[in-house]
């Protein structure tokens, strides 16, 4: 069961995506990403480390933050 699943157990709520546009400042091409505090190339920093693990994932950083418009847009 997913986190997501078990807050809408336990709490009795209806969660449901939404898209928008995350970062409406990065140019087209995307931008360089810096690491986060504790992060490696490799290996995320907490709690998104624990969360990945817990879910089954195995997840790295990305070196690029995206331009997201055109999600945002195939997904409306």
């Amino acid at each position: 069961m997913s986190r997501l699943d078990k807050l809408q157990e336990e709490f009795d709520i209806d969660i449901q995506g939404r898209p928008y546009l995350l970062r409406p400042g990065t140019p087209k091409e995307g931008k360089p990403r810096e690491p986060r505090s504790g992060e490696s190339p490799d290996h995320l920093s907490e709690p998104l480390k624990g969360y990945a693990e817990e879910a089954g994932l195995i997840m790295r950083p990305p070196t690029k933050t995206p331009y997201t418009m055109y999600a945002l847009e195939a997904s409306e």
